[in-house]
């Protein structure tokens, strides 16, 4: 009654984001390589571009600008969690109308944060996004990975400055091994810029044995 949820786009109250707004969101009209950032048909990482140390297709869902920029940015910086469920409403809505399908025992993780990051933060948004898409799907949601070495902030860095900068900055979790290999595994983030930081991650999964590696961003830069 005193804080009702108000539209981020228009500021109607009644939900985060209203219907009218809804129809505003910039959807990303192509998808991408994840490892070229070339147009991709359904983001399937191109022949030239594959290893056995890439992941296998990436999705995002919006172009990183208007409201799905502030969509992101209010989830991320301003704390307010109560967005995971207008944002897990669209996930599952992208993923249904891209026929994505997963199978029933893939896994759903995400980008660790490191842990002075998640102190100074309270929350990982990763994580919380694939808890929730875990749960509307049914899969379960893992964590897998840790962030073993505190990095430069990325935001100014070029492409291959923000490669070198998250080299080797990730690991596996102990005793994850056995759980993710040979297994289909959904990677969430928030947004995808150079992919510096996906593709890091994408190789120490592949690493550790995973079959088919998707990529899910909300938005990409």
């Amino acid at each position: 009654f005193f804080f009702p949820k108000r539209c981020l786009g228009c500021g109607r109250i009644g939900g985060f984001i209203c219907e009218v707004c809804q129809e505003k969101l910039p959807y990303l009209e192509i998808q991408y390589c994840a490892v070229c950032n070339g147009a991709s048909v359904g983001g399937f990482t191109h022949e030239r571009c594959r290893t056995i140390y890439t992941p296998d297709r990436f999705l995002s869902l919006f172009v990183y600008r208007g409201l799905a920029k502030k969509l992101i940015q209010e989830f991320k910086y301003a704390k307010v969690t109560a967005l995971k469920n207008p944002i897990t409403d669209l996930i599952i809505d992208f993923i249904r109308e891209n026929n994505v399908n997963l199978g029933s025992e893939a896994l759903i993780t995400f980008v660790p944060s490191h842990p002075l990051k998640f102190l100074e933060r309270g929350f990982n948004q990763g994580q919380i996004i694939a808890e929730a898409v875990g749960s509307s799907l049914g899969l379960k949601a893992l964590s897998c990975l840790e962030k073993i070495e505190e990095t430069e902030s990325q935001t100014k860095l070029s492409r291959e400055e923000r490669k070198e900068n998250v080299k080797n900055s990730f690991g596996l979790l102990p005793d994850v091994e056995s759980l993710v290999n040979g297994r289909d595994i959904l990677l969430v983030d928030d947004v995808f810029t150079t992919g510096a930081t996906l593709l890091e991650c994408s190789n120490v999964l592949k690493r550790a044995g995973v079959r088919f590696l998707y990529l899910l961003t909300l938005a990409k830069d």
